[in-house]
């Protein structure tokens, strides 16, 4: 793979979410691949291996708040979750 950051390897949308996100990864990015959210203390709340290009992640179970994700350990991604 080469040396490039969690932003240029994956895309996710929307941003702010009510918990369902959609994950795009580049061509940069080689299969499996994976995703680990943390929420504001460092803690790992959601991790999972990636087999497809395009994904569709559920984490409606997480509470309101500011998360962050890290794609094969590039830490640099802020995810903002809102549930009603």
């Amino acid at each position: 793979m080469f040396d490039v950051g969690l932003r240029e390897a994956v895309v996710i949308s929307p941003n702010p979410s009510d918990g369902l996100l959609n994950l795009k990864l580049s061509g940069v990015v080689e299969l499996p691949y994976e995703i680990t959210v943390f929420n504001q203390f460092g803690q790992i709340v959601f991790e999972t291996t990636l087999t497809q290009i395009r994904t569709r992640l559920d984490l409606g179970q997480l509470s309101s708040g500011v998360y962050f994700v890290s794609g094969d350990g590039l830490m640099s991604f802020k995810i903002v979750i809102f549930n009603e």
